[in-house]
């Protein structure tokens, strides 16, 4: 149980130094977009497992995103009922505000920590990710 604690409190504390910088909702919102924008092909699945949301959560968060006109959603060649979603001037525009303060605040969570041990912390959380997606999805 220490454990999970201790991935609370640092959640936590993520959180918090995240809403210096916006409500929480702006942070999700702009860790969505830059996904978005970093990826080449993004549908809301991948969304979906990217933040472990549950799809109507994620069709909200998309939703509102759209009607602000930060994305657009278009239907595929392949099958017209998936929609491709898509960083809009105006979405990219948002979050170059947002990219380097989110940045800093990795920044400042992981100084005087090495290069190893963040390697290795990496792979240790990946793995308690794979392991709690594999429990919640069964």
């Amino acid at each position: 149980m220490e454990r999970t604690v201790k991935v609370k409190k640092l959640s936590n504390l993520i959180r918090r130094k995240l809403l210096t910088i916006g409500n929480s909702k702006q942070c999700s919102h702009y860790q969505i977009l830059l996904f978005i924008r970093d990826r080449e092909h993004t549908f809301q699945r991948d969304i979906d497992k990217q933040f472990s949301l549950q799809r109507p959560t994620t069709t909200e968060i998309l939703r509102i995103m759209e009607n602000n006109g930060f994305i657009t959603k278009k239907g595929t060649k392949e099958d017209l009922r998936l929609k491709e979603i898509l960083i809009t001037p105006k979405g990219i525009e948002s979050v170059k505000n947002f990219e380097q303060p989110l940045n800093d605040v990795e920044e400042n969570f992981v100084k005087d920590i090495s290069a190893k041990d963040l390697a290795t912390f990496d792979k240790v959380i990946d793995k308690m990710i794979k392991n709690g997606e594999e429990n919640w999805y069964k």
